[in-house]
């Protein structure tokens, strides 16, 4: 079987959902589309990988060198350089105090969860500053025949310092890999009794970071049946003009909060979802015309398929940027933590609602 690297990827669905492209396991495995990790530029790894063998395919054996800082060749006291030991390229400063976890350690935590967890993907992101693992912890459901989900693991670290060594968890739907995340908002807490997300400071010690994590899976294993029942309820629910409405004005709460300049009096005026461009797209995908797996009882014209639209927006559409790579990498960031997870969390808690 071929894997490929999604920086030899493009995304390819087209508006009547024609010449869709699925590369390496992911079309085996149902997918219609590549998942958002692989179109930010991921390493598609065989399902039978060790987890050592998988950081040596995605490029992850490199360390962190510790250099003095100096400017004007003069050192400067309390300060350390981070250096990547393959490529000698400087990735951070920071005090002396911090201390990186490196690549190694990663390593380390999936080849204790080896019989929990299966890694599929492995993305470094900005030479590496960045690194986003995603994994399988094995536990699908079907919410209406033949449309499955899965629950996945993610390890997230940043060696720029921008972030702490996390892990949280997502759910995504096989066939068009919309991550439908349902409590990312929160995930850079510490674990909840629930076992939802963990998150640590760069330390030395992250043996209690570890040992953590198969409690979590197992709790996550447990959670998962309960959100699968949640999601069936949703297709059971007819949507209407209003309901639809009722969602969308909800997970765009934030940017409908925002007063905008009218057009024609130049008066600032209070945001309408007319007003906003993400709108047209999910509603077109919600109609069938652009979404990915619209075409099933269950899912056209229930309020499923309105969270899917949404989903399918934020996971295949949303971003500016030109480069489909940079764009894909942007609402990775921003379903993983960030604003686009809060929608999301904010449109299941109005579809539920509705039930």
């Amino acid at each position: 079987m071929a894997f490929a690297t999604a920086n030899r990827i493009t995304q390819a669905y087209a508006a009547d959902n024609q010449g869709l492209t699925v590369y390496g396991c992911y079309r085996d495995k149902g997918y219609r589309v590549n998942p958002l990790s692989i179109q930010a530029g991921g390493t598609v790894l065989p399902e039978d990988v060790t987890p050592s063998d998988a950081f040596a395919q995605a490029g992850m054996l490199w360390h962190l060198d510790s250099r003095p800082v100096t400017v004007d060749g003069e050192p400067v006291p309390g300060y350390q350089a981070l250096r990547r030991s393959d490529n000698r390229q400087t990735l951070a400063i920071h005090k002396d105090s911090y201390h990186p976890v490196q690549n190694g350690a990663l390593m380390d935590i999936f080849c204790f969860l080896r019989d929990s967890v299966t890694i599929t993907n492995i993305l470094q992101i900005n030479g590496g500053r960045k690194i986003y693992i995603t994994a399988d912890i094995n536990v699908t459901g079907e919410v209406i025949p033949g449309d499955f989900m899965k629950r996945q693991l993610h390890i997230a670290n940043g060696h720029d310092g921008t972030c702490s060594l996390k892990a949280y968890f997502t759910d995504e739907r096989f066939w068009c890999a919309n991550q439908t995340n349902y409590f990312l908002g929160r995930i850079f807490k510490n674990a909840d009794s629930e076992g939802r997300a963990s998150s640590h400071r760069h330390t030395a010690a992250i043996d209690q970071f570890v040992q953590q994590l198969p409690q979590m899976i197992d709790l996550q294993k447990q959670d998962f049946s309960r959100q699968v029942e949640k999601l069936r309820s949703l297709a059971c629910t007819r949507a209407t003009p209003e309901t639809v409405r009722r969602v969308l004005e909800a997970c765009f709460a934030d940017k409908l909060a925002e007063p905008i300049r009218d057009k024609v009096t130049k008066e600032k005026r209070q945001r309408l979802l007319s007003d906003l461009k993400e709108i047209d797209t999910i509603r077109s995908h919600y109609t069938g015309r652009t979404g990915i797996g619209m075409d099933v009882d269950g899912t056209r014209g229930s309020l499923y398929g309105v969270y899917n639209a949404i989903t399918q927006f934020h996971t295949h559409d949303a971003g500016r940027q030109k480069d489909l790579g940079a764009r894909a990498r942007a609402r990775l960031e921003g379903l993983h933590g960030g604003v686009l997870a809060e929608r999301n969390a904010r449109a299941l808690e109005a579809c539920l609602a509705l039930v």
